[in-house]
C-alpha cells in the first residue's frame, strides 16, 4: 500500500510550521502500526517548510521519499494529474491543484475565506478575482472524499456540505517552542515613552489578506492617542506589496518586519507587551495561543470562530469598532499586574491542548481508517467510516 503526505503547496503563513511540526514528528511512528499498513511513504513538500524542519534527514534515512517542491519528481506528479498512483493522500492544507493522486483523498481544511463573501475593504477588480478563485476552491472542496478540519463549528459546516463524507477534528496547538515555557517566569517588559505617551507594542503576525483586518489598527492608534493618550505599536509581517495593496504604506502605528520563520516569530512575542488579533473570518489560528502560551495578554476578536479556539483567557472586542479595541487595551494596561490570574488560565488551557506527538497520530490514524474505506465510482464514502474525532 502506498501512501501520501502532501505539503508542496504550503508556502506562507502559519501553515508551513504547522506542516513542520506534523512532518518533524513522522519518525516517531514509522515503525508502529499508525505507519507500518503502508508499505511506501511519500512526503511531498515546499522548501519553505524543509527549511523549518529539524528531522527532514531522519524521514529519508527511514526510507520515506522525500519530494520537495523544486525537485524533478515533483514536477513529473503536476504532469499526469489524472493518474491516481497511491492508495491514500492527505493534502495537509486545502484544496490543491494537483488533482487526484489517490484512490482516496483527505483534505486538511482550514480556509474559512472561500466560503464566506469577499470582504468589501478590496478595490472591484480584486473583489471579482477573490470571489471567481474561491468560487473555484469551492468546486474543489467535493472531490476529497474525508477532511480534517480543527474546530466544531467547521466540522459541522463541512459535514452539512458533504453528507456521509467522514470529517475529524484535530484542534491547533502552538509548537513547542512556545509550549517549554513558565508563564510565571515571564520577563515584563518596561514600555518605552515618546512624545509623552506610554507606547504599547503588539505582536500581529498574519500575512496581507483583506479578512486580517489590518485596517482597524491605524484607527485604534488614532483613539488610543486623542482618549487615553497611549501611544500603540504593531509588529506586522506585512511584506512591502502587501502594505500598498492595502492602502496602509507608512500608516500610523504599523510597524511591518516582513514574512518571519516561527524562531523570528517567538522573538517578536518575547518582545512585545502582548497580542493584537482582530480577524474578521479564521477557521483556526494559532496565533492567540502561542501568545497565551507565553503568558502575554492576547486583545482579540469576539467572534465565535475566536472564542472556540482560545477560549475565555484573551481580552475580547468587536473588530469592526476601533473605540471597543482602544477601550480593551487602555483598561489593560492600566494596571496588568491585576489579571497575572487571567494570563495563567490562558497559559493552563494552552497547555491542556493536544500535543504534536497526539495531533500526528491522530492525522495518521485517519489516513488508515481511510485505506481501507471502500470507495464508489464517485468517491462518495459508504457509511461505515466514523465521523467526528478518531
Amino acid at each position: 500500500m502506498k501512501a501520501i503526505i502532501y505539503a508542496s503547496n504550503i508556502r506562507t503563513g502559519g501553515a508551513i510550521g504547522g506542516a513542520a511540526n506534523l512532518l518533524d514528528t513522522l519518525p516517531d511512528f514509522y515503525k508502529t502500526t499508525h505507519m507500518c499498513w503502508a508499505r511506501e511513504w511519500y512526503v511531498y513538500l515546499s522548501d519553505e517548510i524543509a527549511s523549518e524542519m529539524s528531522r527532514l534527514d531522519d524521514l529519508r534515512d527511514l526510507g520515506v521519499s522525500v519530494v520537495q517542491r523544486t525537485d524533478a519528481a515533483n514536477l513529473r506528479t503536476l504532469q499526469r494529474r489524472s493518474n491516481a498512483w497511491a492508495d491514500v493522500r492527505l493534502v495537509l492544507r486545502g484544496p490543491d491543484y494537483v488533482g487526484r493522486m489517490a484512490k482516496r483523498e483527505i483534505l486538511g481544511f482550514a480556509d474559512r475565506s472561500i466560503l464566506t463573501p469577499v470582504s468589501r475593504h478590496q478595490p472591484a477588480t480584486r473583489r471579482f478575482r477573490a470571489s471567481a478563485r474561491n468560487a473555484l476552491k469551492r468546486a474543489l472542496l467535493r472531490r476529497y472524499d474525508a477532511y480534517l478540519t480543527q474546530t466544531t463549528n467547521m466540522s459541522e459546516e463541512l459535514s452539512a456540505r458533504f453528507p456521509g463524507k467522514p470529517v475529524w477534528v484535530f484542534p491547533n496547538s502552538p509548537a513547542d517552542i512556545f509550549r517549554a515555557q513558565d508563564v510565571m517566569s515571564r520577563i515584563e517588559r518596561t514600555p518605552a515613552l515618546g512624545n509623552g505617551r506610554r507606547i504599547i507594542r503588539l505582536f500581529y503576525p498574519a500575512r496581507g489578506y483583506p479578512h486580517k483586518n489590518h485596517q482597524l489598527i491605524p484607527r485604534v492608534v488614532e483613539v488610543l492617542r486623542s482618549t487615553y493618550n497611549l501611544e500603540l505599536e504593531v509588529v506586522c509581517t506585512l511584506r512591502s506589496d502587501e502594505l500598498i495593496s492595502l492602502g496602509l504604506h507608512n500608516a500610523p502605528g504599523i510597524v511591518p518586519v516582513g514574512a518571519l520563520s516561527r524562531a523570528e516569530c517567538y522573538v517578536q512575542y518575547r518582545n512585545s507587551d502582548g497580542v493584537f488579533f482582530p480577524s474578521l473570518n479564521e477557521t483556526s489560528s494559532v496565533t492567540p495561543l502561542e501568545g497565551m502560551a507565553l503568558g502575554l495578554p492576547v486583545f482579540a476578536s469576539d467572534l465565535n470562530f475566536i472564542t472556540e479556539i482560545s477560549g475565555n483567557a484573551p481580552y475580547y472586542f468587536d473588530p469592526k469598532n476601533p473605540g471597543a479595541a482602544a477601550a480593551v487595551i487602555s483598561e489593560y494596561f492600566a494596571n496588568p499586574y491585576a489579571d497575572l490570574g487571567r494570563l495563567k488560565a490562558g497559559f493552563e488551557f494552552v497547555r491542556g491542548l493536544p500535543s504534536r506527538l497526539e495531533t500526528t497520530r491522530g492525522h495518521l490514524d485517519a489516513m488508515k481508517s481511510m485505506s481501507t474505506a471502500e470507495t464508489t465510482h464517485n468517491s462518495r464514502i459508504l457509511p461505515t467510516i466514523r465521523l467526528g474525532r478518531p
